[in-house]
């Protein structure tokens, strides 16, 4: 393999690696906060939004 074709190579896997390892890290961290919906005991309790589309 042409030594420059190599070097490419290895910058665009090292990219994706560092992409895919930074979303990773992000998801891990939101885990706790992606919250898509409300359940009725909190809809009830008064801990959901007024005037919000859910």
């Amino acid at each position: 393999m042409n030594p420059k074709r190599k070097q490419r190579l290895i910058s665009v896997i090292a990219i994706v690696v560092g992409v895919s390892l930074a979303a990773s890290i992000l998801l891990y961290a939101l885990r706790q906060n992606i919250n898509l919906f409300f359940t009725p005991s909190q809809i009830i309790s008064g801990e959901a939004p007024l005037g919000t589309t859910m």
